[in-house]
């Protein structure tokens, strides 16, 4: 229940991603404040730390918004889809893609629930951290 604007600039601002994406700690190394297209950052996690790379990025805020992070090495990318529902609503869609049919049988096997479990959290808190969120003026 937000606007697509609001959405958008809460999930692409690096400051708020340990607030909400579960398992960031922090995200640091930051090329620019907002990604484009080949910006990087570096991820901390609670076990690793992976430089990720904006590997796409496209911003129709009537119709869709999307943005995309892959690992340096190209082992996984995630997509974030962000689409409007009317004035106040919105959907985020987040894509976990991995790039070979081993990985992926692995990921299927191994992670997919783990993962699922983590989004969904990370969904709720995304939700609450809104609440709290005030546009700039000029955004």
């Amino acid at each position: 229940d937000v606007h697509v604007k609001k959405l958008f600039f809460t999930t692409v601002h690096f400051e708020f991603r340990n607030q909400w994406l579960e398992g960031v700690k922090k995200i640091d190394g930051v090329d620019h404040f907002i990604p484009g297209i080949g910006s990087g950052h570096r991820c901390v996690l609670e076990n690793e730390e992976v430089f990720l790379i904006t590997s796409s990025f496209s911003y129709d805020p009537e119709t869709r918004i999307t943005f995309s992070e892959t690992e340096e090495k190209g082992k996984h990318a995630m997509y974030f889809i962000l689409e409007p529902l009317g004035e106040s609503k919105s959907r985020l869609t987040l894509e976990a893609y991995v790039p070979n049919r081993l990985t992926k049988i692995l990921f299927l096997l191994f992670m997919k629930r783990k993962m699922q479990g983590e989004l969904e959290r990370s969904m709720d808190k995304l939700n609450e951290l809104l609440k709290g969120i005030v546009l700039p003026v000029e955004f």
